[in-house]
């Protein structure tokens, strides 16, 4: 396997075949343990010829993934990579089930960025049985000669030149820092509380806690922890961006208790047309009509704010996972495994506290993408924090001035 240089984490086996589980009186007295395990079929590392020729398999696979042109299709590396894991060598990764059709690339750079990104590792994890690696995520790959009929297709950048735009390199950089903060504060918030594994935090502690349990439960005590403690983020799709510079930034939604407010944002100027519809009357004009303000913010915060909104409709609203951490296996762990262990999955939550705003991207005159932002915060997705957070920022910048030239759809919108 080709090495590829990732982050180990924590604190190692061989990679299966069926043996008689362990029959020790203190497996049998643990209160956790089910049916009497003599009765029961574990599943262990497979070993010889039968470890060889899955080794050879996967190297296989490996060479035709890394010959994928990007525009290749990538299914039959896939459907090959899914047959071999239904193998007996990778009995023990039933808790990741993968499927054919499931997080299936999109194209060869999508799929050799997966492999490349930790697919690999993870894949070999199961006959080497050293290391608990994390699964990446499979990103969508966006460029103009992949996904030439995409809305936004003249802002992406050329596979060529993937970082094309460099106003947006900071924008990335700072949003990349804005996902881990924003998944460490949702960790806290869900997982510390979690009853299953109270005050699980790192991969030492997921040792103590494999370790309590009877020898035939650590393995699988061991991989839902690890899942536990894996940080999930949000995650950029593979490909460029460029700074949205033309075209209008429709947002609406509630502004304090009684009004409804539609706020278009020039990209081109920074200007801004505040039109609120208030039920309250001392807030609208006379004869209850909207009233409508202007003014101007910063045109660079402002194509940030937009560009990264832009940005979370072609981001996957599920947890995602880098793929670039790995958990050495504590020696004191037996790999085996009687059971599938379900992989965490973090619920969404929504506060009554919380503000809905929708908004659209208009360009020409005709709805480009659309999208939501929650605020003061949006718990569950961190590309949508960050970009509510962003549009707050250049908001609390406006500087009042006169209403601007309003284009004529903007009317029928509102």
């Amino acid at each position: 396997m080709t090495k590829r240089r990732i982050t180990l984490l924590a604190v190692g086996l061989c990679a299966c075949t069926r043996l008689p589980a362990p029959t020790s009186s203190e497996d049998r007295a643990d209160p956790e343990d089910p049916a009497p395990f003599e009765e029961s079929e574990f599943i262990k590392p497979c070993e010889g010829e039968t470890l060889a020729r899955a080794r050879a398999e996967l190297e296989a696979i490996e060479q035709s993934i890394e010959a994928l042109a990007p525009g290749d299709d990538p299914e039959p590396q896939w459907r090959a990579l899914v047959q071999l894991f239904e193998g007996e060598c990778f009995a023990l990764s039933r808790v990741y089930a993968m499927d054919a059709d499931d997080e299936a690339p999109s194209s060869g750079l999508a799929l050799r960025t997966w492999w490349g990104d930790g697919g690999a590792l993870w894949a070999e994890e199961f006959l080497s049985l050293e290391t608990t690696w994390e699964r990446p995520s499979v990103r969508v790959a966006l460029s103009p000669e992949l996904t030439p009929q995409h809305p936004l297709v003249d802002l992406l950048c050329p596979l060529a030149e993937p970082d094309c735009d460099p106003q947006t390199r900071g924008w990335t950089l700072r949003a990349k820092q804005a996902f881990e903060d924003h998944a460490e504060r949702r960790w806290a918030r869900y997982r510390s509380g979690d009853e299953a594994l109270p005050g699980v935090r790192d991969s030492g502690e997921c040792e103590t806690l494999a370790m309590s349990k009877p020898e035939a439960l650590r393995y699988e005590t061991w991989l839902e922890c690890i899942d536990h403690v894996s940080l999930r983020r949000s995650v950029f799709p593979i490909g460029g961006l460029k700074a949205p510079q033309t075209g209008w930034f429709v947002v609406r939604g509630p502004s304090g208790r009684n009004c409804e407010e539609t706020r278009a944002f020039e990209l081109a100027t920074g200007r801004v047309s505040v039109t609120a519809s208030c039920s309250d009357s001392a807030q609208a004009d006379t004869e209850g009509e909207p009233r409508t303000t202007g003014g101007r913010v910063p045109v660079d915060a402002l194509r940030e704010a937009v560009w990264m909104a832009l940005w979370t409709t072609q981001m996957p609203h599920a947890d995602q996972l880098l793929g670039d951490s790995g958990y050495p296996i504590p020696d004191a762990i037996a790999v085996m495994s009687r059971e599938e262990v379900g992989a965490g999955v973090m619920s969404a939550t929504f506060s009554s506290g919380q503000t809905t705003l929708e908004w659209t991207y208009v360009r020409e005159g005709e709805p480009t993408l659309s999208g939501e932002l929650r605020r003061p915060e949006d718990y569950d997705d961190g590309a949508r924090d960050h970009a509510g957070r962003l549009l707050a920022v250049a908001e609390a910048a406006m500087v009042e001035g006169p209403v601007p030239a309003r284009p004529d759809w903007l009317g029928a919108a509102e």
